[in-house]
C-alpha cells in the first residue's frame, strides 16, 4: 500500500478530478480529469507553495491509500525533454493525457517538479479501479509563518 497525501482548497472536494480539468496541471491537459497527490505532506506543501507569494488559507491534508499494483512508475528516460520546466510543457500534459485516458493504470507515479528525487501521484477518477483508492477526510491544515 502506498500512502499519498494532497492538499486541497477546503471549499472544494478534493477527490473528483475536476479542478485539474478545469484548469490543467503538469501531467494533463484541460478537459482531463486527475487528482493530483504528493509522496509526502511536506511535498504536498511545496506542490502548492510554489504558487503563491503569500501563504494560502483555507486547505486542508487528506491521506490517500493507493495499493500497489495500481501505480504506474514514470521512469527518467520516459520523461519528455524539460519536464520539469517552471511553466508545465505541453509535452507532459499530453503524455499525461494519453496515460489517462487509455485507462491502463488508475495512477501514475511522476517526479516532483519542484523536488525531483521525490514522486507525486497522478490519479485517475475515471479507472475502473479508482474505488480501491481511499481517501480519509481532510483536515485542516495552514502552513507554517516560517515559510513565507
Amino acid at each position: 500500500m502506498i500512502r499519498a497525501h494532497r492538499l486541497s482548497s477546503l471549499k472544494y472536494p478534493n477527490n473528483s478530478g475536476v479542478g485539474a480539468s478545469i484548469h490543467g496541471g503538469r501531467w494533463n491537459p484541460k478537459g482531463v480529469e486527475v487528482i493530483y497527490a504528493a509522496g509526502s505532506p511536506s511535498l504536498a506543501a511545496l506542490e502548492i507553495l510554489v504558487h503563491f507569494s503569500v501563504l494560502p488559507a483555507g486547505y486542508g491534508l487528506t491521506a490517500i491509500d493507493i495499493p500497489d499494483g495500481l501505480v504506474e512508475v514514470l521512469t527518467d528516460s520516459r520523461l519528455p525533454t524539460d519536464w520539469d520546466a517552471l511553466v508545465a510543457l505541453r509535452a507532459t500534459r499530453d503524455l499525461g493525457g494519453r496515460w489517462a485516458r487509455s485507462r491502463r493504470s488508475a495512477v501514475l507515479s511522476v517526479p516532483s517538479s519542484v523536488m525531483p528525487v521525490e514522486r507525486n501521484f497522478a490519479i485517475n477518477p475515471n479507472h475502473p479501479d479508482f474505488p480501491q483508492i481511499t481517501f480519509s477526510a481532510a483536515r485542516p491544515f495552514s502552513f507554517n509563518l516560517r515559510l513565507k
